[in-house]
């Protein structure tokens, strides 16, 4: 009789909880050595236990489990669908604490991925789902945003599975994590990208800030001048996927872009003290192994990259003019040669921002031009003779 009166109760909870849009629990658990089964009142989405030092097993994938970072849990492994149970493999008797959530899936799973080619403008956004879209039916944020200009780009991984496809449920779940498990105002990362290439809009700037500069919590508690971006999956063994380098690339060039940043510079983040590059991974200043392994030595090639899309910024086109010249060499380290078939009467530099950059014009010929200049990143050079002019795009390197 008790045990049906449980088993009653439970199916009531579970009912109840369907109906509900979110919720998240705290429990301790004394594990044994072997294989252990945790029963849950209620229908869990996903989980996060205070040791690493277990494997959990999710629809046939080995799940291991690693530190945070922001908290003294794991990272949260999302299940691929509600479960009330779950199995996990301990090597020595654990007497420790889980946190479970639940968050009612949403609806509509499909939007639409990034149509941006590799070769074009690395000046458009690329495509994002906004807010309002994968928060529908939770809790808004908590009110208040710290617009911070943005220095520093950091990238960092989930550490979830690298099976799962409910790109969207997951992004729903680690907002009620940051919100309700961490108490933090937001989902601490300003974009996620899904292994399909989809990208998402992180914390809600409310109308204070843009979405990139929307100051977040992502960066052990020194959040000033940086932009986090987080990739779903877990890169402590395996790469990313083709499509998550791809829209990384993507956010991170439009961003260089937006700022007329050189991705190759470094400088202190004042917060941390650190030395540290334009693009780099959260474990450069921080106690864990986030963006994992794969996504770190990674690195040098992702910056790369975008130095790559950055140079094949089409939105400033090339005149049409009657000019005839040609730049040679290009990227540029830190000077231009311009050829031209007849003697020029003006040449300058503009940033992205439209503001004329410093630089020196040596004539090393009738018709060869030498430009020096400090500055580096995208602009603009514009050469003039009469009433003729024309302009043409330009990356200067180091």
């Amino acid at each position: 009789m008790n045990n049906l009166l449980k088993q009653t109760n439970r199916f009531f909870l579970i009912a109840i909880l369907v109906l509900m849009c979110s919720s998240f629990t705290t429990e301790n658990i004394q594990l044994h050595k072997g294989v252990n089964t945790i029963h849950f009142d209620s229908l869990v989405s996903s989980i996060r236990f205070s040791s690493s030092d277990l494997i959990l097993i999710d629809d046939g994938d080995s799940v291991r489990f690693y530190g945070e970072g922001h908290s003294n849990f794991s990272a949260l492994y999302v299940f691929k669908k509600p479960l009330d149970s779950c199995v996990v493999l301990v090597q020595n008797e654990l007497n420790i604490k889980y946190q479970t959530f639940y968050i009612a899936p949403l609806e509509k799973t499909t939007f639409r991925i990034s149509d941006i080619e590799n070769d074009s403008c690395a000046r458009i956004e690329p495509y994002s789902v906004s807010q309002s879209e994968w928060r529908e039916g939770l809790e808004s944020p908590k009110s208040g945003r710290v617009l911070t200009p943005t220095e520093h780009l950091i990238i960092h991984h989930a550490a979830g599975s690298n099976t799962a496809t409910n790109y969207t449920d997951i992004v729903r779940n680690y907002y009620v994590l940051h919100t309700e498990g961490n108490g933090w105002d937001d989902i601490g990362y300003n974009y996620l990208i899904a292994q399909n290439g989809l990208i998402y809009k992180g914390r809600d700037p409310q109308g204070k800030a843009d979405q990139d500069n929307v100051q977040g919590a992502h960066y052990c508690a020194h959040n000033q001048n940086t932009m986090g971006i987080c990739l779903l999956g877990n890169y402590m063994t395996i790469d990313p996927t083709d499509q998550t380098i791809d829209a990384l690339t993507d956010l991170l060039a439009w961003k260089c872009v937006k700022e007329g940043f050189d991705v190759d510079h470094s400088q202190v983040h004042a917060s941390t003290g650190v030395n540290t590059p334009r693009i780099t991974g959260h474990r450069h200043a921080c106690n864990t192994s986030c963006p994992g392994d794969h996504v770190w030595d990674l690195l040098p090639q992702i910056r790369t990259t975008v130095k790559q899309k950055m140079v094949k910024c089409e939105t400033i086109e090339k005149e049409e003019s009657s000019l005839e010249y040609k730049l040679i060499l290009n990227p540029y380290k830190g000077r231009i040669f311009i050829e031209s078939a007849s003697e020029l009467d003006d040449i300058e530099v503009y940033d992205l921002n439209g503001l004329p950059r410093e630089i020196q014009v040596e004539k090393l010929n009738d018709y060869v031009y030498e430009i020096s200049m400090q500055w580096t990143g995208i602009g603009v050079v514009v050469i003039r003779k009469g009433d003729e002019s024309a302009s043409e795009l330009v990356f200067i390197e180091k």
